[in-house]
């Protein structure tokens, strides 16, 4: 551990000044200290504290205290401490004053300069001239955000929050303490004297406190009555009117300690720091608070008021000790106790109390006081006192092992003898009634004395080994063969469950018609002596222990049991208990409790022995009441404590690292919460409750003592996590409140329904495309294949009627032939008649060769069927004049199937037209031209140089209405155009 002076350490003021600070502090008055251990819960090294010399606290916004040590700086939750050094970006790890500013900022002023803490990093702050400004004693912030800066030369510098520049205050000139208070800043000169300057114009002096002379002010204080205090170098002064005077205790005792620091607890008292623990300061008293009364003799350099009304104390060598105006006060061997296990406890009605401890002595205490007094009793060995008790007008009542029963009067040790029987040797328990009887629980029997008169209740079977009061002329003991009632001294009836016959009963008391007896390992058995009806109290329901030591009740009607490990009240409310416990954050001493060892006084309070030593409860105590600040989320990650890929949120928050805008894909939906109410107080129970909402559902939870949520196979939305705590039962009032995106995977986005339904919408064209093609390519096949037939048809067709017909067309010819040679020449008619058989039958077998032909298959493209009609003109027009040509006929044209029946069209189409031409046109010179058109269009035109004809002369026949029938029949266009100079005919088909 470090060492330091007194001041200089603490840098607050210019010591080349006031040298008197040192000089005064060797004159520190000695206050009346109370005797009880005050309840403190001490923060050190063993708990993670970075140093145990303390200089400076404060508190954030969301509850935690920081505390600036020589070791680096330490930030506490309530449970656990967070440590910064140089390694984290601190300068020194020396830490002279911390402050956090009304926006979150922590600025802090180390042994090699200033800097300020956003959460994430520490930034330095420097002068107007680029030096790190350093030995900042005290910060302080106005309304404005304005913050004041007071180095140890007495200097003052301003700086405007989130700014890293500090500027020289000129019109504050040299301070020896700042303080802000009712939005106006109080500034305290070299001479002592106050000043309250405007706190919009800094240097607009609005009134002056003068000082004591010579007096240097190191703080200033107002407190919740807006009385200002002043902590000097002539001791603690006080405002009155426009001066400071010397604060002075209700004897007339001034109170001339050099403090450091000032703050007001819970109740009102005002709480000054120095030189050798605390004193403690109410309208009228002054008690100087030290180790004997539970905090330390070494130097309290800082004190802190938190949001809650605890203080806190930061001390040179011993850590960081909080005060929270605890219900308990604590005796051990500090406070005069010889030996701190404490066997047995009692009292007279002047509120005098008597201790029994382990070794055999008595102790005869005054609380008001604080006097204690060992009383040695001569011949008890080590550990034989069993139990005490007092009985007014006669004295103190001593149980021991194996010497009888022993009563102290005054200074002088009686050994009880009995008027009627034998002495009884052991005591097991004393109970002093109602009716001030003392009832002495001995082997076999129970002795009951009252003035003069002695009364035995004999047991020959069983051993009393506790007694309570259960009517003004009854008892209930609890005996080695059960519970037994007796009422004026006689055994009565008493109707109650077998079961607690056989329960190892330590202890008892008797309320309002319920008996509550204390067991060893079974906790507390309650019976309703008119139900008989029993209620079991044990650690399934509340208590700290199944192990009971003492029962007691007190002015409230609430019964308290000394346990194994803590104190706990019972609280009854018809059939419903309720009960809360006290361990050592309450400021009980020791957890363990020690047999008959617990009573209420006459003030209402009531006393525990413990193997520690003595805790005391004070039922008008005005201790803090925990408060959640806030609930903080502590961590945000993957189950199984995998952090969470930067890539999936947009920034960290600084003072914890969480998660910003924090959006998961689908595949990482697995997530685990750690959070923590942040409270400074001691508290029995924090537990938690949370309500998940994506919207459209809200999971809730129960109430549990878990503060680590695991979240599984979350679907996909937009989610808020709230999470609320309840404090010893109470409800909080803060809120945790994260929101977070669990993206929605492509396979159950509503893409993902329109790509399925396209893609079933696809599918289904698809399978219909396919079943059409399918069927398109069956009935290929089968056209194919009918076509193939057709055409084996055709060509057996066309060999047969070759055959047939041409054979018989040609015999015909011959025929006539022979008959024509066999008729005479002067048979003009038969002749004529012959020769028209012999003509006709020529023309049918021509025409039967055209049939012929287009029954070939190889014949059924365009190609071959324009050289046909190019051959059949050529006769056609044979020594007639008529010159025919064909052109445009390329070989690609082969390509361009035609049908039977529609070649068969395209044929008669332009035999017909040929046949015009010859009959009618009177040309010598036709045309057929074949050319492509765009479109997949084909053009195949018939031009004449004849005469032509009127468009509009109406022809007899059908020659031109069968043209245009085929055409149609063709899915082609079919046009005429005729003039003086010839006509054309023009016949358009589509290229398939």
């Amino acid at each position: 551990m470090r060492t330091r002076s007194f001041v200089s350490s603490r840098n607050t003021m210019h010591l080349s000044v006031k040298n008197l600070l040192s000089l005064a502090l060797l004159l520190l008055l000695q206050f009346y200290a109370a005797a009880q251990r005050l309840s403190f819960f001490n923060l050190k090294v063993e708990d993670g504290l970075a140093q145990s010399q303390a200089t400076c606290l404060t508190q954030d916004q969301r509850g935690n205290l920081w505390i600036g040590t020589y070791g680096g700086l330490s930030r506490y939750d309530g449970q656990k401490i967070k440590n910064y050094t140089v390694s984290d970006g601190l300068l020194s790890n020396s830490i002279l004053s911390i402050f956090f500013s009304q926006s979150g900022m922590l600025y802090l002023c180390t042994g090699e300069g200033m800097q300020y803490f956003d959460g994430t990093r520490f930034f330095t702050v420097k002068t107007t001239d680029g030096k790190i400004i350093s030995n900042i004693a005290q910060i302080v912030e106005d309304d404005r955000k304005q913050l004041y800066l007071l180095k140890s030369d007495l200097s003052v510098y301003k700086l405007q929050e989130g700014k890293d520049t500090a500027v020289l205050s000129k019109e504050l000139g040299s301070c020896t303490t700042l303080f802000f208070h009712n939005g106006r800043l109080y500034t305290a000169d070299t001479t002592g004297t106050i000043s309250i300057h405007n706190g919009k114009k800094p240097g607009q002096v609005e009134e002056s406190i003068s000082g004591i002379d010579g007096a240097f002010v190191i703080r200033i204080f107002a407190d919740s009555r807006s009385r200002i205090w002043c902590a000097t170098t002539k001791g603690i002064t006080r405002r009155e009117g426009k001066n400071l005077v010397l604060f002075r205790t209700k004897n007339g005792t001034v109170a001339d300690n050099i403090s450091l620091s000032i703050a007001e607890d819970n109740s009102g008292n005002i709480w000054f720091s120095g030189g050798s623990g605390a004193l403690q300061i109410t309208d009228s008293t002054a008690n100087h608070i030290r180790q004997r009364n539970g905090l330390t003799d070494n130097i309290v350099y800082c004190l802190l008021r938190d949001r809650e009304g605890n203080i806190w104390m930061g001390t040179d060598g011993a850590g960081v000790f909080r005060y929270s105006g605890g219900p308990f006060v604590s005796l051990d061997e500090a406070n005069g106790l010889p030996n701190k296990q404490v066997t047995g406890i009692t009292g007279s009605k002047d509120g005098t109390l008597y201790f029994s401890e382990y070794m055999g002595r008595i102790v005869r205490y005054e609380p008001q006081n604080g006097s204690m007094k060992t009383v040695d009793i001569p011949g008890l060995p080590v550990g034989s006192i069993l139990n005490i008790a007092w009985q007014e007008n006669k004295g103190l009542w001593i149980g021991t092992r194996n010497d009888g029963l022993l009563l102290v009067q005054g200074k002088n040790i009686i050994r009880y003898k009995s008027k009627s029987a034998e002495n009884p040797e052991s005591i097991f328990c004393l109970h002093v009634g109602k009716d001030s009887v003392l009832y002495a629980g001995y082997h076999h029997g129970i002795l009951c004395v009252k003035d003069n008169s002695e009364t035995r209740i004999d047991m020959s079977d069983a051993s009393p080994q506790c007694i309570t009061h259960a009517g003004k002329d009854s008892i209930f003991a609890a005996t080695t063969k059960g519970i037994r009632l007796f009422v004026d001294y006689r055994p009565a009836s008493f109707e109650h469950p077998d079961f607690l016959d056989k329960s190892d009963i330590q202890c008892m008391v008797f309320d309002k018609g319920l008996l509550y007896m204390g067991t060893a390992e079974k906790g507390i058995e309650v019976l309703n002596i008119h139900t008989r009806e029993t209620t079991a109290l044990n650690t399934k329901n509340g208590l700290s222990s199944d192990f009971i030591y003492t029962l007691t009740k007190d002015r409230e009607n609430n019964i308290w049991a000394g346990t194994g490990t803590g104190i706990c009240r019972i609280a009854s409310s018809g059939h419903k208990f309720t009960i809360q416990v006290f361990r050592k954050a309450n400021g009980i001493i020791g957890l363990e409790s020690n047999s008959n060892a617990s009573y209420l006084d006459p003030y209402g309070k009531i006393w525990f022995g413990t193997t520690e030593g003595i805790s005391c409860y004070a039922p008008n105590a005005n201790p803090v009441k925990p408060k959640a600040l806030s609930i903080v989320l502590q961590s945000v990650t993957l189950l199984g404590g995998k952090e969470i890929d930067p890539a999936y949120y947009s920034e960290k928050e600084g003072w914890y690292g969480i998660a910003k805008n924090l959006q998961l894909p689908y595949r990482f939906n697995n997530l685990s919460f750690a959070f923590q109410a942040i409270t400074l107080s001691p508290t029995q129970n924090i537990q938690y409750r949370y309500t998940l909402e994506d919207g459209s559902h809200t999971q809730v939870s129960e109430w549990t003592d878990a503060n680590i949520i695991n979240f599984s196979s979350l679907e996909p939305g937009n989610y808020t996590l709230r999470v609320s705590c309840k404090i010893d039962g109470v409800l909080q009032k803060v809120l945790l409140i994260y929101s977070f995106r669990i993206k929605t995977p492509f396979h159950k986005s509503i893409w993902f329904i329109i790509t399925i339904i396209g893609l079933a919408i696809l599918c289904g064209v698809y399978l219909q495309y396919a079943a059409h093609r399918r069927r398109q390519k069956r009935q290929a096949r089968e056209e194919a294949f009918r076509r193939e037939e057709q055409n084996k048809v055709r060509e057996r067709t066309a060999e047969d009627f070759h055959d047939e017909v041409g054979n018989r067309l040609t015999r015909i010819n011959l025929l006539a032939n022979v008959l024509k040679t066999k008729l005479p020449a002067e048979n003009t008619d038969a002749q004529r008649i012959l020769q028209q058989i012999q003509d006709n039958s020529l023309q049918l077998y021509a025409g039967t060769r055209d049939i012929l032909w287009s029954l070939q298959t190889s014949n059924d493209n365009l190609y071959e069927i324009l050289n046909h009609i190019r051959d059949l003109a050529i006769e056609l027009f044979s020594e007639t004049g008529i010159a025919f040509s064909l052109f445009g006929n390329e070989e690609s044209f082969r390509e361009y199937k035609m049908p039977l029946d529609k070649s068969r069209n395209f044929i008669m189409i332009w035999k017909e037209a040929l046949n015009n031409c010859l009959k009618y046109a009177n040309a010598n010179k036709v045309m057929l031209q074949v050319s492509r058109l765009p479109e997949n269009l084909i053009q195949v035109r018939l031009v004449d140089n004849g005469t032509g004809f009127a468009a509009n002369e109406k022809y007899q026949g059908n020659g031109l209405k069968n043209m245009q029938a085929r055409a149609s029949r063709m899915d082609a266009t079919f046009e005429i155009l005729s003039a003086a100079t010839g006509t054309q005919i023009v016949l358009i088909m589509k290229e398939k």
